[in-house]
């Protein structure tokens, strides 16, 4: 992934995937997106796997608001999981 600036430091300063396990179905992994900015533990939401559209997708838990450069990280991040996920698979 490339360094993104969030402010004045690289956004992976501020955001960390969090394993959580897998799906009930066991196939698939969950993330959850946590903000660590001063030192807080903010849930962003979570990445998991959306069957209809056969890849990881991020999933916010309420109406919250996103800057670009969160988006196109977190969005690197899904890529990156969902080219793993169907390498596997082979």
């Amino acid at each position: 992934m490339s360094k993104r600036k969030f402010g004045y430091k690289p956004i992976e300063t501020f955001i960390e995937f969090r394993e959580l396990g897998t799906s009930p179905s066991g196939k698939t992994k969950i993330w959850e997106v946590v903000n660590t900015n001063n030192g807080g533990e903010d849930s962003c939401g979570f990445v998991r796997w959306h069957g209809p559209w056969r890849k990881y997708v991020f999933q916010s838990p309420d109406d919250s608001f996103f800057d670009w450069d969160f988006l196109r990280y977190v969005g690197d991040f899904i890529e990156t999981q969902t080219l793993r996920h169907r390498e596997a698979k082979r």
